[in-house]
């Protein structure tokens, strides 16, 4: 924005210039021609254009009311890359809205292994992952 209202300033004081002293003394009709020659020039490479802020958008989303828990539940659920080799064996628990969960372990322990399983990308060997979806 600053640039676009710098350039506009110096084109009008350049147009001024030229229109005042276009047609005075030698010297300074071929300043005025210098000048033409330098508005030519900007004008030629390109003038910022304005600046246009972008329209705003609301969204509105209705309120769906609450969802009966658990909206994940696992049960009984067992899993291994292997069959000999169970990451988890047996885990029973369920998630409802007002849940907060952090996964916190060390390296390798299976944390983007549950995670993969709650949202559906693997599935368990043993036992059920149910998900309300609305």
């Amino acid at each position: 924005m600053k640039q676009y209202k710098w350039e506009r300033d110096q084109i009008a004081a350049i147009k001024e210039y030229i229109a005042h002293f276009g047609h005075f003394s030698a010297k300074l009709a071929r300043q005025a021609q210098s000048k033409e020659k330098a508005l030519a020039k900007m004008e030629c490479c390109g003038i910022t254009e304005k600046v246009r802020r972008d329209s705003i958008l609301v969204f509105r989303f209705t309120d769906v009311g609450k969802l009966p828990p658990p909206v994940l539940q696992f049960s009984e659920v067992s899993f291994g890359y292997t069959p000999d080799n169970l990451i988890y064996k047996n885990i029973d628990f369920g998630v409802d809205l007002d849940s907060r969960i952090a996964l916190v372990g060390t390296n390798e322990s299976g944390k983007s292994t549950l995670l993969k399983l709650m949202i559906g990308d693997l599935f368990p060997t043993d036992g059920m992952v149910n998900v309300i979806i609305t």
